[in-house]
């Protein structure tokens, strides 16, 4: 509220507000006026006064803090990025931030003015712009500065528009010549923590320090065209998926975030309720309202959905993130995935403009753990891994593979394996200290040592002076027979080795995979000309057949440890139903889910899967398979109780919305496009959370008693 209609008493501002002169407002021309009072100030001229005000109307109070607040401004005309050749000679009204200026003379000042749909270049001449006020304005107040202006549009000469065209300048051909300028609100006083679009603190400061500093001053960082056009593009990306699931007969129905803690698979971020020894827990996703919502009959549902999970943080992870949920009633993977296809096609082309494939490729979990060692693959460049175990343990002698062979038979996992993957000579080259760094960064109890095939078919091992394999023959034929006529590998080529103990039961990649990834980013660095075009595309991949369990084996005690892969939700195929029920907990180890993940360019977009809907099936899964106890399936009484009830057979997905946007701009973090993303500890330097609270706040006492009892058995 302005000063003067603060310092109004109620009945004298009822009692004035049809008189002219008595509006608690600036009278007309009162900016031009404040305009030559700071230009008067700089000069040490008197500054003009405002007239006395109309007879019966109270005088206006005396300025005090505040007092150069502007409520009352004109609407803008157009936006920064509407100025164009078509407005030439129109006269136009903007707000914005203003940007760096160049002065080229007391007569001439250049500067720019930024909104969120572009950047306008502004000049201002002393013959043509008025008072000398405006000039000086202009000139000297402080970058970032929220102004409105008015002006004219006009051309610029020709040789300024070969200058300045593409100069971050929405339109390089068109100027506006300013007539009067406008603080809005309190100039910047100080400088800038960091130049607005670049995130770097002035002068050496380390990289941390600008990562931390960027996301304390995150609404400074977001001014920037970059992070404004992904979040804008992430608001596009849900409107075009909202558009098709609505169109496909999908309703959009919000679950609660004030959930209860299970036993359903990540930590959960729990919130004390007031009820004494009772907790809250923000859901890991709607997985069990959206199968409720099943059984209640709403057939098709989606949400996007905001979502919580307490685990360690990474670049492509954070504590709150969002999904695009998906779930069906009466649906099968095939119709799953053709609603998600629909949604990526739509999103994809009206996003890049690009056409997808009419179907994704689909992957077996085994396949794409044995062609690239990875649940995620990334298929845009081939080095697809091959099995040469049988050939290392029949024809190698070669003491490292020997050495991991042998620890991996002492041992309780089962037998090693020797993979093998492809690098054309075609590819760019890397040196062989590039080969040795490789095979010294390779884990424990892993090895890895590239060889070059030789013009005459043989094995040249870089750092190896004994032969990786021996051969009763001439050593050529058996290399060609075994080796590369299986890889497909030809002179030129370098072959990378990868001996390795057994995977770990539930692992979702091997040390070839990991190798494979490894070799083509370093190849990239080498040559980014050759790695473009292939980073450039999209490969868009479902991979399915998970095994529904993860089974470990204690050799100590005896005994079988299972996990749900990935949720305890999630159907068998029909084939194997039975094994569901064996008494052979190795059995358990056999089942495939009806699980399914989009995965695009080795990054998982979003998962999902078909539904337990049967009561007896889900209770079978909790109590014998997963050996939960009473009072853990005690927490999933209501599902169990719903699905009792005649729930149809449904399944769904959830689309991880920040990974899709990410991918849709191509943003190297995930932080690119969320507005107020957690630093890697979890914490919000923009705000400062979390944060301590007064000890009355959270109920020590309640909270002391409940860790006590347990909550009554509850987590």
């Amino acid at each position: 509220m302005p000063p003067l209609l603060r310092a109004l008493p109620l009945a004298a501002w009822r009692s004035c507000r049809g008189l002219t002169g008595c509006v608690p407002r600036r009278p007309a021309g009162a900016w031009s006026r404040a305009l030559s009072s700071l230009a008067a100030d700089a000069a040490g001229r008197p500054a003009p006064v405002d007239p006395a005000p109309s007879a019966g109307c109270p005088a206006p109070a005396a300025p005090g803090p505040g007092a150069d607040l502007h409520w009352n401004f004109e609407p803008r005309s157009h936006l920064c990025g509407d100025i164009s050749e078509g407005l030439v000679g129109q006269s136009v009204r903007l707000n914005g931030w203003l940007q760096n200026p160049r002065s080229m003379s007391e007569q001439l000042v250049f500067r720019t003015l930024r909104d969120h749909s572009g950047v306008a270049q502004l000049v201002w001449e002393a013959p043509a712009g008025g008072l000398p006020a405006v000039g000086d304005l202009l000139r000297s107040l402080p970058l970032e500065t929220v102004v409105q202006l008015t002006g004219t549009v006009i051309s610029r000469p020709d040789a300024s528009k070969r200058q300045h065209a593409g100069a971050g300048v929405t339109d390089g051909l068109v100027e506006v010549a300013v007539h009067t300028i406008t603080p809005l609100g309190r100039p910047v006083a100080s400088g800038l923590p960091f130049p607005i679009g670049t995130g770097k603190a002035p002068g050496p400061a380390a990289a941390v320090q600008d990562d931390r500093l960027k996301l304390q001053y995150r609404y400074l960082d977001l001014r920037a065209a970059g992070l404004q056009g992904n979040l804008r593009q992430r608001h596009r990306t849900l409107r075009t998926a909202r558009r098709i699931l609505d169109a496909a007969g999908f309703v959009e129905i919000e679950t609660p975030t004030l959930f209860k803690a299970t036993s359903e698979g990540a930590r959960e971020f729990l919130v004390p309720a007031r009820a004494p020894g009772r907790f809250y827990a923000l859901p890991q996703s709607p997985q069990q309202y959206k199968q409720l919502l099943m059984v209640a009959g709403f057939d098709r549902y989606y949400q996007v959905a905001r979502c919580w999970r307490d685990e360690d943080l990474r670049a492509d992870r954070q504590p709150e993130f969002t999904q695009l949920d998906i779930e069906m009633s009466y649906a099968t993977p095939a119709i799953v995935k053709k609603t998600v296809h629909e949604v990526i096609s739509a999103i994809w082309a009206e996003a890049k403009g690009v056409t997808l494939p009419e179907e994704f490729p689909v992957l077996s979990f085994d396949d794409a753990i044995r062609m690239y060692g990875s649940d995620k693959p990334d298929t845009r460049f081939d080095m697809i891994i091959h099995d040469l175990s049988t050939v290392a343990r029949k024809r190698s002698s070669f003491a490292p593979f020997r050495r991991v062979f042998d620890e991996a038979a002492a041992g309780p996992g089962g037998a090693a394996t020797l993979e093998a993957f492809v690098v054309p000579g075609a590819l760019p080259r890397m040196s062989k200290s590039a080969w040795r760094a490789l095979s010294k960064a390779s884990r424990k109890g892993h090895f890895v040592i590239a060889a070059e095939v030789t013009a005459d078919r043989g094995l040249a091992a870089v750092g190896a002076s004994t032969a990786l394999f021996d051969f009763p023959d001439k050593q050529s034929t058996g290399i060609q027979a075994e080796i590369l006529g299986p890889l497909g590998a030809v002179p030129g080529d370098t072959i990378v080795f990868v001996a390795s103990p057994p995977r770990l039961p539930g692992a979702a990649s091997t040390e070839a995979g990991r190798q494979r990834l490894d070799v083509f980013q370093r190849l990239a660095q080498l040559d980014p000309a050759w790695a473009e075009p292939l980073l450039q595309q999209d490969h868009f991949l479902w991979v399915e057949d998970f095994p529904l369990f993860t089974v470990e084996h204690d050799e100590q005690t005896g005994e079988f440890r299972r996990e749900s892969t990935h949720h305890p939700f999630t159907a068998p195929h029909e084939e194997d139903v039975g094994l569901l029920f064996s008494a052979d907990p190795r059995d358990h180890a056999r089942i495939r889910a009806q699980h399914y993940d989009l995965v695009l360019n080795g990054s998982e977009l979003g998962g999902g899967s078909i539904r337990i809907h049967r009561a007896d099936v889900q209770q079978h899964v909790f109590r014998h398979i997963l050996n939960l106890s009473e009072t853990q399936v005690a927490e999933f009484d209501h599902l169990v109780e719903a699905l009792g009830y005649g729930a149809p057979p449904h399944g769904g997905i959830a689309l991880g919305v920040d990974r899709l946007v990410a991918s849709v701009v191509g943003a190297a973090s995930l932080r690119e496009v969320i507005a107020f993303p957690k630093s890697t500890s979890g914490a919000d330097l923009t705000v400062g959370s979390p944060s301590a609270v007064p000890t009355a706040d959270i109920r020590l006492q309640e909270l002391r008693a409940a860790l006590a009892a347990g909550a009554d058995g509850h987590r």
